[in-house]
């Protein structure tokens, strides 16, 4: 489906919807019946504070509704299962960070029985036998409005409150007949939201997809303009350079900024998780960087970003492909490179959509340093 961008007629039928919530309740009565409501005290308003209780800090916090975007291949679910099972076994260390464990429910109808193959063998790779965790960690494999599954949830908060709440995918999940339709996205969403107010207030992590072809600068759900007003943060998930994948955050985030999480992928198999032969499969697992394997992935891609600005120099007016082609770098990742390279004013785009250097990046390249920092000033 393409997405259909935001028009007149939508800005139109907001005001209408929005004139309407001002003059209704939740439930309908006419707000202009009641005496109107009263300003607060800047004293009454700071005691209303409350604390963040993270539940993996500082990402997600507790009560808070957030989309964690990502292309296909980009091991949304990869982390999902991980902070699944971190939360409901205890394992901080799977995260590298403080964690508020708990129960969990982890809710999918796109593809239980992936679901199932991913978590068995990352169990087994773990050695976490599943029968000692009870029901710490629940499944939802069906299909089920947001009304239905609060109601599910319910049944099951009385053995005990959950810490989070995970819907893999918006898209598989989502009951209406257009996405991108922003009352419809609303609906959906303000549904999901009562389940962040269960007991123990779980935060709920909704995986979405990006629109079609989106760079890495871009990776928003796709859907209704709706979506990034409802949520509290949209995490992201990018598969870097190598086998190197980044958590973080793109377009908003209510509370603490963070820096982006670490990731290595690699591949596993599981003597359960076999086909009729008993060939094993190989599936995708993830396991948090260690601080000496961030900074060798920080020093490798200087290297590499090295290389692109010499090719430059060495033969100006290459477009974005060829670079890629002769480097062997993902277009994401040239792309985001070249970008930095032209916000330095290392490069310069020609008439022609190639790129030459500029006497600044000759002087970088000059210089004894030889190496640059990809997150900030040269090193």
């Amino acid at each position: 489906m393409v997405e259909k961008p935001f028009g007149p007629e939508d800005a139109a039928r907001f005001k209408i919807e929005y004139e309407q919530s001002r003059r209704q309740n939740d439930n309908g009565t006419d707000r202009s019946a009641q005496p109107p409501r009263q300003l607060k005290t800047v004293a009454q308003f700071f005691n209303e504070y409350v604390p963040m209780n993270y539940i993996i800090e500082p990402i997600i916090d507790a009560g808070g509704l957030y989309t964690l975007t990502g292309k296909t291949g980009a091991c949304k679910t990869a982390f999902l299962i991980l902070a699944s099972i971190a939360l409901a076994c205890e394992r901080s260390d799977l995260l590298r960070n403080t964690i508020e464990p708990g129960r969990v429910a982890f809710l999918t109808c796109e593809n239980p029985r992936n679901l199932r193959m991913r978590m068995m063998a990352s169990f087994g790779e773990l050695g976490i036998d599943p029968e000692l965790i009870g029901d710490a960690l629940l499944i939802q494999d069906w299909f089920g409005k947001p009304d239905e599954m609060l109601a599910s949830l319910k049944l099951h908060e009385k053995d005990g409150p959950f810490k989070l709440i995970v819907i893999d995918t918006l898209a598989s999940f989502f009951p209406g007949d257009n996405s991108n339709d922003n009352a419809q996205v609303m609906e959906f969403l303000r549904g999901v939201r009562p389940m962040s107010e269960l007991k123990g207030s779980p935060a709920v992590v909704i995986a979405a997809h990006p629109v079609k072809n989106a760079s890495e600068d871009n990776l928003v759900p796709y859907g209704g303009g709706a979506i990034l007003n409802e949520v509290d943060g949209n995490l992201t998930m990018s598969l870097e350079t190598g086998s190197r994948v980044m958590l973080h955050w793109q377009g908003k985030i209510r509370g603490v900024e963070f820096d982006p999480l670490s990731f290595e992928l690699r591949e596993i198999t599981s003597a359960l998780v076999r086909d009729t032969k008993g060939n094993p499969f190989k599936l995708p697992f993830l396991e948090c960087s260690d601080q000496q394997k961030a900074a060798d992935n920080v020093r490798a891609e200087g290297s590499r970003r090295i290389q692109v600005l010499t090719e430059i120099a060495k033969n100006p007016n290459q477009t974005h492909r060829q670079l890629c082609e002769k480097l062997s770098v993902v277009k994401g990742t040239m792309s985001k490179w070249l970008k930095d390279f032209e916000a330095r004013k290392w490069v310069t785009k020609t008439a022609r959509e190639g790129y030459r250097i500029t006497p600044k990046g000759k002087a970088e390249l000059d210089s004894d340093r030889r190496d640059i920092d990809p997150k900030g000033a040269p090193m």
